[in-house]
């Protein structure tokens, strides 16, 4: 019994291009905002998998 088929793509130049420029969007803002998690908990030291839903914010000097 076959639960599942596999199918083979085979695109053109143009249609190769445009799947690698999506690939690379998608790879460069994966990386942006895992920075970004990464930066949150060095700034507040809490769990990486949630963001504290009360922030200190720091003294604002006059």
């Amino acid at each position: 019994m076959r639960i599942s088929y596999q199918y083979k793509i085979k695109p053109n130049k143009q249609q190769q291009e445009i799947i690698d420029n999506t690939l690379d969007m998608l790879r460069y803002q994966y990386n942006y905002l895992l920075g970004q998690r990464f930066d949150c908990y060095e700034q507040n030291r809490c769990a990486i998998d949630r963001c504290p839903l009360i922030r200190h914010l720091p003294k604002v000097e006059r």
